[in-house]
């Protein structure tokens, strides 16, 4: 799939037809009408949770700086913040899901389910168990008439069938991770993460997401380390890293504009953070863009 490598991404400027007014948004791929629907042939910076889940075929899929295949039989899941585009192929059958934030904010289990979420670019493929596609496609039907009808209770019977339809998904990662971390150390962690869209351009130390936080940095530091293996200072930077390999793969800004966009006031300076960070030049990445989409 070749990328758009000089484009605007920002949601002002590109929009599909679709308004995600629902708190859920359920989606046939097979559908003729879903591309431009959803508009996932442009790049697009996510403000939902997204659930691709492919039944049969396959998809290309460009999701911040990685690139990879949408295999049948599974389920893959993209987070708010993130830049995707994908082509599928036209025998590819399955679901598109979207979940605006704030129900998703609502669901029972959602700390355990928010790690099925990519927060880092790359692949996250989850398989369906043998057995359970009719299960979860009965479910996704009770959700989308839900949706459809102005009823009572509504909100209410659309987070239940939703926390039944992710806990499937959930079920094989919080079996491995039941015993890595208190509730209250995962809670800490996701705040964390949380802060870091709204944050990155003016705070880029740890002290500072600590003090929001309301704990010390030694503490924060070492509670995502434990869940993650990484500090909170990894996550900062690579956020930083991967904001900026977003702005140069998806948008016409140059360097300049990419270290001022991302709060560098001397772009000598960010051009330091980001070969420290990301293993090379800035100058050489953009010419590893051309070279692999050209």
């Amino acid at each position: 799939m070749e990328a758009i490598l000089y484009t605007d991404f920002s949601s002002s400027t590109r929009q599909s037809f679709l308004s995600h007014k629902e708190p859920i948004i359920i989606w046939p791929l097979e559908s003729g009408d879903f591309n431009q629907a959803v508009g996932i042939s442009q790049p697009k910076r996510l403000k939902s949770y997204e659930i691709y889940w492919i039944r049969s075929g396959a998809a290309l899929a460009n999701v911040d700086a990685a690139s990879f295949v949408l295999k049948d039989k599974s389920v893959y899941c993209l987070a708010p913040g993130q830049v995707r585009q994908m082509e599928a192929n036209s025998d590819c059958e399955g679901y598109y899901i979207s979940i605006l934030p704030d129900f998703f904010h609502l669901l029972q289990n959602r700390f355990e389910m928010a790690s099925i979420f990519d927060f880092s670019g790359e692949s996250r493929e989850l398989e369906i168990e043998e057995g359970l596609e009719g299960e979860l496609e009965q479910i996704l039907c009770k959700i989308k008439k839900e949706v459809s009808r102005c009823s009572t209770m509504q909100s209410e019977l659309l987070r239940a069938w939703l926390n039944i339809f992710m806990l499937y998904l959930t079920r094989n990662l919080a079996d491995s991770r039941a015993d890595i971390s208190s509730t209250g150390d995962r809670e800490l962690l996701k705040r964390f993460l949380s802060l870091l869209p709204g944050y990155h351009q003016t705070k880029k130390m740890v002290s500072e997401y600590a003090e929001i936080l309301c704990v010390t940095p030694n503490y924060l530091n070492s509670v995502v380390k434990k869940i993650t293996g990484s500090p909170a200072s990894h996550h900062i930077q690579q956020y930083l890293v991967m904001e900026a390999k977003r702005y140069a793969m998806y948008s016409q800004m140059r360097m300049k504009e990419i270290a001022n966009r991302l709060g560098f006031v001397d772009y000598a300076h960010f051009s330091k953070f980001f070969k420290n960070y990301a293993g090379m030049n800035f100058s050489n990445y953009l010419k590893e863009i051309k070279s692999t989409y050209s």
